[in-house]
């Protein structure tokens, strides 16, 4: 069994925590699938990698990356989602009460809405989907540039795994949000990413897990972990 830890949601803390089990991963590039607002990038840089996609479903979002980085010749940004098929696909808003966006998925919410009642999703949008394998091979972007992947997409992780399989190999590593419980529609939890990617070749290294609540007391829900390449 991997290792773990169960703790509080502290973004920039955990990727730190993750980052620190890149044993003999030499620093060259990441993709960040679901890059919100690129919160991420620094402790990229800091860890020594050069050269940064951010990919974001959010065409709002993807805005302000590009804004947020045009000077930076490292970072290049994308606006897809990226998923197992190349159509466009409905994106949900979702939002907290405090006006959040960061559950927001191309997947409708399930447990997660039952148990964090005050999410709502206002509203949502159609977006580009893509295969991050077509992305490489039809967009203008170099794979060797990049040997880590980053994936924070809200249950719709696996759907981006599997639209890559033909390009896993080239990555060394692989940070990836897991679900435990399904917190959103047809979202798959972690025994489905783990079986995926130890069929690649990966090695489930480090977990960090966060709990919600209920009527029955508190529990893992999600979290995230890093495979590395055997």
């Amino acid at each position: 069994m991997n290792k773990y830890i169960i703790k509080k949601d502290e973004h920039l803390v955990d990727i730190n925590l993750l980052l620190d089990h890149l044993n003999g991963v030499v620093p060259r590039g990441i993709v960040h699938i679901g890059a919100h607002k690129g919160e991420e990038v620094d402790s990229y840089f800091e860890r020594g990698f050069q050269n940064i996609l951010l990919i974001e479903a959010n065409p709002d979002l993807c805005s302000d990356l590009r804004a947020k980085f045009k000077n930076d010749k490292r970072v290049k940004v994308a606006s897809y989602a990226v998923t197992s098929e190349n159509a466009p696909i409905e994106f949900y808003l979702h939002q907290s009460q405090s006006g959040s966006i960061e559950s927001s998925s191309i997947m409708k919410m399930k447990d997660l809405k039952e148990i964090v009642k005050t999410l709502t999703t206002p509203k949502s949008i159609q977006v580009e989907g893509i295969k991050l394998q077509d992305l490489f091979s039809q967009k203008d972007y170099d794979i060797s540039l990049y040997n880590v992947l980053t994936i924070d997409i809200q249950g719709a992780e696996l759907n981006a795994l599997i639209g890559a399989e033909n390009i896993l190999s080239g990555f060394q590593a692989i940070i990836t949000e897991v679900n435990l419980i399904e917190m959103y529609e047809s979202g798959k939890t972690e025994d489905r990413i783990n079986a995926l990617l130890e069929k690649h070749g990966f090695e489930n290294k480090f977990s960090i897990y966060h709990e919600l609540y209920n009527d029955e007391g508190r529990f893992p829900a999600w979290g995230e972990t890093i495979f590395i390449q055997r």
